[in-house]
């Protein structure tokens, strides 16, 4: 038996993790755990009813805020400032949801048509 504990946090974070499209061994890494117990996990997980309390989260103080919460401010401003509060992803300061919506878009650049200028001792 492993020595591993799932709480809301790891399982959560799991599934944004494995949502990213990462390998399960990569998973188990940042997690701290096997491939052997995320690859159970996930199965377990398949064939459980979905949990609504992660959806239903509320937002989170700031002297509530914990490393792992979600720093994107929902509501209010300075001291009385409301926070995401759901698992950060990865190195950002933000959750999946929150990350994605901080990302600029891609703006193709525009082709602008431009003339074709001859050499001088080509015109004539």
């Amino acid at each position: 038996m492993s020595s591993f504990s799932w709480t809301p946090f790891t399982t959560e974070r799991l599934l944004i993790l494995r949502a990213q499209g990462l390998m399960l061994s990569k998973i188990a890494a940042e997690l701290g755990t096997t491939t052997h117990a995320i690859e159970h996990k996930l199965r377990r997980l398949r064939y459980q009813k979905p949990a609504q309390a992660t959806a239903a989260r509320s937002p989170v103080k700031l002297l509530d805020l914990r490393p792992y919460h979600c720093r994107w401010i929902v509501l209010g401003s300075g001291a009385g400032a409301l926070f995401c509060g759901k698992p950060k992803v990865g190195t950002s300061p933000y959750c999946c949801e929150h990350t994605q919506a901080w990302q600029k878009p891609k703006i193709e650049a525009q082709v602008i048509p431009t003339v074709m200028r001859l050499p001088a001792a080509r015109r004539s």
